[in-house]
């Protein structure tokens, strides 16, 4: 600051107005440097008792993580308050409950389609609000493979989605097992009648359980995303 102060005549006030910095602020860090300290401290009171690092770890990993939240971190962070601020507490917390899911969710059972037309999976989504469209992607759960979607500018009523059925399984083939959630358009009477003709079995998603069909949700997220831009 001072080699661009000196060389260019730029007052101090300048130069922190040009940085989107505060006068007052870009001063104190300067005396702070002259005295050999770091420019900026880290926010809140010190902390005055050194860290039990890896008993704050264990507990951490004692509480108990759900999706979005840890259970009982206010109390824990009172019990480590002279040894780690709030800020701190919370990332560790975060991570700890990110590593937790990531456990839980290798510990779950998963089915592997070995074998093309095995398994279908179908889901519908509306990509944008603001608009009239809605599509409806069926996809193989072996092979990924998508065929070819149902979409228009409206939503397909029972009659529509079991006709475009129809002609996927004359064009392609015909699965064994057909997964579904349980929008209501896809448990029409006409959608069951046409799998019942061709001795397709159902796989209805449990309520409230979307990762029952996650390969075909991952894919309608991705659709959504591009329509989206």
């Amino acid at each position: 600051m001072e080699s661009i102060k000196t060389t260019y005549r730029i007052p101090v006030l300048n130069l922190a107005q040009q940085m989107g910095l505060s006068y007052d602020s870009l001063m104190r860090w300067k005396r702070r440097i002259r005295k050999g300290k770091d420019p900026v401290n880290k926010p809140g009171p010190r902390k005055v008792e050194p860290l039990d690092l890896k008993g704050l770890q264990a507990d951490i990993k004692q509480l108990k993580h759900v999706k979005k939240r840890t259970h009982a971190t206010g109390a824990l962070y009172q019990h480590y308050r002279t040894q780690v601020s709030r800020r701190q507490l919370t990332t560790m917390v975060i991570e700890a409950r990110k590593e937790y899911r990531r456990q839980e969710a290798t510990r779950m059972q998963h089915i592997l389609w070995r074998h093309p037309d095995l398994a279908w999976a179908i889901d519908g989504s509306k990509p944008k609000a603001d608009q009239n469209l809605s599509v409806y992607r069926i996809q193989d759960l072996c092979s990924r493979y998508k065929f070819p979607p149902l979409a228009g500018s409206s939503m397909p009523c029972g009659e529509e989605i079991s006709g475009h059925l129809e002609r996927l399984f004359s064009d392609f083939a015909v699965p064994l097992f057909f997964k579904r959630d349980n929008e209501g358009v896809l448990n029409h009477h006409a959608v069951n009648e046409i799998l019942e003709h061709h001795l397709v079995i159902p796989l209805n998603s449990p309520s409230y359980y979307a990762p029952y069909n996650g390969a075909i949700e991952h894919t309608q997220g991705a659709l959504n995303r591009s329509i989206r831009g």
